[in-house]
């Protein structure tokens, strides 16, 4: 597949029981193995990638398997949301530890963390966001019309 951008529908009006995250990331990601492989069918050679088998066993979510062919693959797409929660994680842990060496140190702290804007969901009522879903369904549903019959020659 090509392309030039990936659209995922992510709007408040599509979900409900919206809360933040707990999910340890930084764990997960730590437990994802990279490796260095060859295609079999092309030869061709991968410097870095995963294996969705040991995805599996880590995040099984983010694979999914083929019920034909029992192929395995990877939605490296919802591997996304892992690394920015990840990187948060990080963040946290590193500011707290600059705090811990500052203090250590006897040296005045000095917070160099800017105010997290906080989002919370409620925009929406639960009736606004049911009449959203329906009018989308709506809209994906294919009109019935009438078949045009073909006409030799035109």
């Amino acid at each position: 597949m090509h392309s030039n951008d990936i659209l995922n529908q992510s709007d408040e009006r599509l979900k409900n029981n919206i809360e933040e995250s707990e999910e340890p990331a930084l764990e997960i990601i730590n437990d994802i193995q990279t490796f260095s492989y060859d295609w079999i069918e092309t030869g061709k050679h991968e410097d870095i990638d995963f294996i969705a088998q040991q995805i599996d066993t880590v995040a099984p979510g983010l694979v999914h398997v083929d019920e034909e062919t029992g192929v395995y693959s990877i939605n490296k797409a919802g591997l996304i949301p892992y690394l920015v929660k990840a990187v948060q994680q990080l963040t946290s842990q590193m500011q707290e530890l600059r705090e811990e060496v500052a203090e250590l140190k006897g040296e005045k702290i000095t917070s160099r963390k800017k105010t997290k804007r906080k989002w919370t969901p409620g925009k929406y009522t639960d009736n606004e966001k049911l009449d959203f879903v329906e009018k989308l369904v709506e809209l994906r549903e294919p009109e019935e019309t009438e078949p045009v019959p073909i006409v030799d020659g035109q």
